[in-house]
């Protein structure tokens, strides 16, 4: 029996429906078509449509009728929220079990590509695997570089990327130094040593992320059988949110899983539309471009928005969908809102904005889902106009703790993400978890200590601990004590960086300094108030607003931290990025904000990449959707446009 075999029938729906807990008809007439579809084929759905719930439940109908005991169903994203869907809906069932046990994979891109691919292939060698990390192995890399390398003032012009190979055997980076040129003697034996430092290196175990594609592409160059090998084992494949996958992404997936391929199934869920990571960690994809416009099914009716934000939002989309709003309170007429700014009113934008949205819902409607305020720059790292970045509308706003995945540059900045996780969470797990990783990075620095990447950093660090004098007791001693009091730069000087100290040196007869930069007290903002368990609304990214005997929290954030989101309201704030003459992002796209465009058209690579940020940003929202701009953006005709397709214009005083 082959996969194309099975057929999925109304009565598989129905019971899908019912064992998900979902209302009698959830799926409607073109999501019963992708249900149903056995063949390779694209499926590009808009916003709030539903598409992780629609590929659940055909993971589950599959599931129930897989007639293979050693060939799984293999689904494949950048991030668990496929996995984490099925643990909610499907976890205490029988299908949902088998789902996420063997021959099944339900993982990221990543973890398939080490899993069955790089890693056999790096072991193979008889190289040992240690650390996955890029931004750990290029510096460790780069520290063990000779010192007339790295004393040289001239290696502030060597980039940390430059400690990894772009292609196998060692091919580097194009990168100048200083004035050497590239083909000079002195520049060819830094490349000599730089070669050689990375082979080292990776012989010793520590490999970066984008290295294990490199292995994994010669594994399949060099392993005639292996491409037949997984799509026997895996016969059934699942992409999700393929629009987000980079050219090297795409380039080995089309290796091992060509849509055309006759021994397996190949489906791709996602939005083209909403393509703003594809070239976030490597360049933008080319290869086997999402989606193939000859072979897709659309679903074009969303869940989440109001109609009237479906309007306003689908312009924006490079491909419009013609949305169908389906989502947002029925008989509502949500007053969408354009807040016009300047120097002097910025700081009334989220106050008026609060104000707006205290309006307009009532207390258990907060209870549902959050309200935003976002904007496409949210980390100006150059003097720029007044409304650049987030910060200028929220000035005690901390980029790093905005993204989903912090980058922390020392321990305190760890330590404060963990008490910020825990109190998102209510889960003392998640805090220890991340502090446990800023430890392990510390420890990783320190010569002679070498510890595994792990997805549980806090087990790895308290199994290691409990076989040194039982000291896992003194460690959750001191994570509890920084979770659940108060934290800030006197507790840690006087009373948690001293007992940190004494803990490393029983433990691994390490003596840290105060000096050192990784240790050193590093607040969330140089004006926000810390952290604390007694005040938890004092966050450096949420905006609080009160009156009337009332109160909201407004969440702050970049676009990209928000993708994938449900928001009641959401705030766009307009940003600067690669204007002329300090125009703004959203001044730019006028003619979509009136309706006077709509796609791409024939814009330039800025102004698209414009177009997906502010429609991510601006299809979050079920029920309220606002803007805010400088007032010297909006001419008069423009005004009056954009009042006539639907949006209120208020100039802030």
């Amino acid at each position: 029996m082959t996969v194309s075999n099975i057929q999925i029938t109304d009565e598989d729906i129905c019971w899908a429906e019912k064992i998900m807990k979902l209302p009698d008809g959830a799926f409607d007439t073109e999501r019963i078509e992708v249900l149903k579809n056995m063949t390779s084929v694209d499926i590009q759905a808009c916003p709030g449509s539903g598409k992780t719930t629609l590929l659940v439940a055909k993971l589950a109908i599959l599931c129930k009728q897989w007639p293979f005991k050693t060939k799984g169903i293999c689904v494949l994203s950048h991030t668990n929220v496929a996995r984490e869907e099925i643990e909610k809906r499907l976890g205490n069932t029988d299908v949902g079990k088998a789902l996420l046990s063997y021959p099944h994979y339900i993982g990221t891109i990543h973890g398939f590509v080490n899993e069955f691919i790089s890693l056999p292939w790096i072991r193979s060698k008889e190289w040992p695997v240690n650390i996955i990390d890029s931004s750990i192995v290029q510096l460790a890399r780069f520290q063990a570089l000779p010192p007339w390398i790295k004393d040289d003032n001239r290696a502030k012009y060597l980039p940390l990327d430059f400690m990894e190979p772009i292609d196998l055997p060692t091919t580097l980076k194009a990168c100048s130094w200083g004035r050497l040129k590239t083909d000079s003697p002195s520049c060819s034996r830094l490349v000599s040593i730089v070669k050689s430092t990375i082979n080292k290196s990776q012989k010793n175990g520590f490999f970066t992320f984008n290295e294990m594609f490199l292995f994994a592409n010669e594994a399949l160059d060099n392993l005639d059988f292996l491409v037949d090998d997984l799509r026997t084992r895996f016969p059934y494949v699942f992409l999700d949110e393929a629009q987000d996958s980079n050219e090297m992404q795409n380039q080995l997936l089309n290796k091992v899983f060509t849509r055309n391929a006759d021994a397996h199934i190949r489906q791709r869920f996602g939005d083209g539309n909403q393509a703003i990571f594809n070239s976030t960690n490597g360049s933008a994809a080319t290869t086997d471009l999402f989606p193939d416009t000859t072979n897709e099914i659309k679903i074009n009716k969303s869940h989440r928005l109001h109609a009237s934000i479906a309007k306003l939002s689908d312009p924006f989309g490079l491909s419009p969908h013609n949305m169908a709003g389906m989502g947002g309170r029925p008989d509502s007429t949500p007053k969408h809102t354009i807040f016009l700014y300047d120097n002097e009113t910025i700081n009334n934008v989220l106050p008026s904005y609060a104000k707006l949205v205290l309006n307009e819902f009532s207390d258990d409607d907060f209870k549902k889902n959050h309200c935003h305020a976002v904007g496409m720059v949210h980390n100006s790292d150059r003097s720029a106009p007044l409304g650049s970045d987030v910060k200028h509308y929220h000035t005690s706003y901390n980029p790093t703790l905005s993204k989903s995945q912090p980058s922390l540059n020392n321990l305190t900045e760890f330590i404060q993400a963990g008490i910020l996780k825990f109190h998102s969470t209510n889960e003392l797990s998640s805090g220890m978890n991340l502090i446990a990783k800023g430890i392990i990075r510390y420890l990783n620095s320190m010569p002679g200590e070498t510890f595994p990447q792990t997805k549980s950093p806090y087990r790895l660090l308290r199994s290691v601990l409990s076989e040194i004098n039982d000291n896992h007791v003194a460690l959750d001693q001191w994570l509890s004590d920084v979770l659940l009091n108060e934290f800030n730069e006197e507790k840690w000087n006087n009373i948690s960086f001293p007992s940190f100290t004494d803990l490393l040196n029983k433990s691994f007869s390490l003596s840290p300094l105060p000096a050192e930069d990784f240790l050193k007290w590093s607040p969330l903002s140089s004006s926000s108030p810390l952290v604390s368990v007694s005040s938890p609304t004092s966050q450096a990214n949420i905006y609080t607003y009160q009156a009337y005997g009332r109160s909201i929290d407004i969440k702050l954030g970049s676009i990209h931290s928000v993708k994938g989101q449900t928001h009641l309201s959401t705030l766009v704030l307009d940003t600067f990025w690669n204007g002329r003459k300090g125009k703004t992002n959203l001044t730019y796209l006028l003619d979509w904000l009136t309706g006077n465009k709509s796609g791409k058209s024939s814009e330039g690579a800025y102004n698209q990449s414009r177009l997906k940020c502010h429609y991510v940003a601006m299809t979050r929202a079920t029920d309220l959707l606002c803007l805010a701009m400088p007032k010297t953006a909006i001419t008069g005709k423009t005004k009056d446009d954009l009042i006539s397709i639907g949006w209120a214009v208020k100039e802030l005083t």
